[in-house]
């Protein structure tokens, strides 16, 4: 039989070896993502809509001028995004009063009374708070669409020997 061989190994080497030390550190696509996911967060915060951009459950207390959750605009200045080498995150800085409330408006809870006495707010006396789920955190399909996207750049240009993997 006669047969033509093509060895490839020679040639892929090189573009392998940069997709794997793309793959091995992605500060760089990791950094875009997490600017991105903040930006995207910041703006569903403002519009007062959830990862799927459902509206948040709005406040009993009409009277408030002021958007939801937002009452001198801690919480939503705490925002801030972090990146490694294999991770992209986005939620509050956890020093101050926000880190202390945020989950629970992110996640929402009910509040009981640690004694029989109830909770004293300054509208009265309550047996519970119930505090309803008001989530600014996560991440939308859009966002990981984004991230999927960004990832998939990388390794396209890391695997053409492009600038771009070795960022």
């Amino acid at each position: 039989m006669s047969a033509a061989t093509i060895n490839l190994f020679d040639q892929l080497t090189p573009a392998l070896q940069r997709a794997i030390e793309a793959v091995g550190n992605l500060s760089a696509p990791m950094a875009e993502i997490s600017v991105d996911w903040l930006e995207a967060t910041r703006t569903r915060f403002n519009q007062q809509v959830d990862p799927m951009g459902v509206p948040w459950k709005p406040r009993r207390d009409t009277e408030n001028p002021n958007p939801l959750l937002v009452e001198r605009g801690d919480l939503r200045n705490q925002l801030d995004n972090a990146s490694g080498t294999d991770f992209a995150e986005v939620g509050v800085q956890a020093t101050g009063g926000p880190a202390i409330y945020a989950r629970v408006h992110n996640e929402g809870a009910t509040i009981r009374p640690r004694t029989a006495g109830g909770l004293r707010t300054p509208f009265g006396v309550f047996a519970q708070i119930v505090i309803p789920k008001r989530q600014f955190i996560g991440a939308s399909d859009a966002d990981q669409a984004n991230a999927v996207a960004i990832l998939t750049d990388h390794l396209k240009a890391a695997f053409n020997g492009d600038a771009g993997g070795d960022q």
